[in-house]
């Protein structure tokens, strides 16, 4: 994909530098409306402070829709981040904004633009993050000659959850944002459930304990491989630069999370039997095959890692929960049932104050070291079906 080259410094309230990258023949009138979207959002994330996307100066009809929506879900997520308890806001960051040369027919235009947002949260601020999401933007030109955005892909697991099935439209825009702006409480201690796997490991001594270095070693590796290497990407997604064996180009969340435990932790492969967890196999890359594996007992024959479910449920967890989580321990989420789950992280820090921080793989977007209670308030939101539960490795067998 053929990419542009531009630099652009913007300063905000807490003093974020902008660059944008792109070929120096490209018609800018097409980047700047996108800018101008991509700044204002992430401005509005980082102070969680909603601010109106500016639909005075839009032209046409489609364009209007296209910002009074998006101007919806902007609200909608970040009524979402003020309510939790956590202090979410950023002290500062720097966005680096990728374009693809556009594809101009008469007076439409597509482009794709991979938007990096490197930012260190208020909370803790030595704690470097970085959330990255690739986009499809669609534009019209105006009679007066002004591009417009009128549409864009819906890549990121909010954007998933706010529409859920519905193609995206004005109506359902009015309709999600109201039931999500009257959710008024995030953490419900009464309702936590506790579900501890002691058939994993009450009665079962392992050859190996999962030790604390091996869990920081798999933290390590988790933030050494979560960015893509100089922010490779197309239209497909990132492409992320793994050890030699361990790439897949698609279901990669699961993936991350095997490559961590696996390369970083120590944990070996299993070729043992028929149910095994090596590279290539469901149980490797496969959100409910991980956990089933994680599940299953393990002895001398059977080999491989095992440990306890500490906590499943759709609220996020309390804090006295949340005490309990080390380094490497596995987060899985859901937006269909507590049956069938379809996201994997990994834990990389651990604030004391019990704030818990991830990294994650997905195609057209990653986060590394990102708070998790802001992840699973914007993307999994309280409206709708969520579920999510924590789990942590004790031991394995080789």
């Amino acid at each position: 994909m053929k990419k542009i080259a531009l630099l652009l410094v913007v300063v905000f309230m807490i003093m974020p530098i902008i660059s944008v990258a792109g070929a120096e023949d490209l018609d800018y009138s097409i980047q700047m409306p996108i800018s101008d979207y991509i700044c204002n959002r992430y401005d509005s994330i980082a102070n969680l402070s909603y601010k109106e996307n500016n639909i005075q100066k839009i032209q046409t009809a489609k364009g209007i829709r296209f910002m009074t929506i998006e101007n919806l879900m902007l609200e909608s997520e970040i009524h979402l981040l003020q309510i939790i308890p956590e202090n979410v806001k950023y002290k500062e960051y720097h966005l680096s904004i990728d374009y693809s040369e556009p594809t101009i027919v008469g007076n439409q235009a597509t482009i794709w633009a991979s938007v990096v947002c490197n930012f260190n949260y208020e909370e803790t601020p030595d704690i470097p993050s970085e959330y990255g999401v690739i986009y499809r933007f669609d534009l019209n030109r105006s009679i007066s000659g002004k591009w417009e955005i009128i549409d864009r892909s819906y890549p990121t697991l909010f954007d998933k959850a706010f529409w859920k099935e519905s193609v995206p439209n004005l109506f359902d825009a009015i309709q999600k944002n109201a039931e999500l702006n009257t959710t008024s409480s995030y953490i419900e201690s009464d309702e936590v459930r506790y579900m501890l796997n002691h058939s994993n490991s009450d009665n079962i001594r392992a050859s190996h304990s999962y030790t604390s270095t091996a869990r920081s070693n798999a933290a390590t590796t988790a933030l050494n491989y979560v960015s893509p290497t100089n922010n490779t990407w197309n239209s497909n997604g990132y492409s992320y630069s793994y050890p030699s064996g361990y790439s897949q180009s698609s279901l990669d969340c699961t993936n991350y999370v095997s490559f961590c435990l696996n390369y970083g932790g120590g944990i070996p492969e299993d070729s043992t039997g028929s149910d095994k967890w090596k590279r290539g196999t469901y149980n490797w890359y496969n959100v409910d095959g991980l956990y089933s594996y994680f599940k299953k007992a393990k002895n001398n024959t059977e080999k491989g890692f095992y440990g306890t479910t500490y906590y499943s449920g759709s609220n996020y967890p309390s804090s006295t929960v949340r005490a309990t989580t080390a380094a490497s321990d596995i987060i899985q989420f859901s937006s269909i049932s507590d049956t069938d789950w379809t996201h994997s992280a990994i834990v990389t820090y651990k604030s004391s104050s019990n704030d818990v921080y991830v990294c994650m793989h997905d195609c057209y977007s990653y986060y590394s070291q990102c708070s998790l209670s802001s992840f699973y308030a914007s993307e999994y939101p309280s409206s709708g079906t969520r579920y999510i539960r924590f789990m942590q490795i004790t031991g394995y067998y080789d």
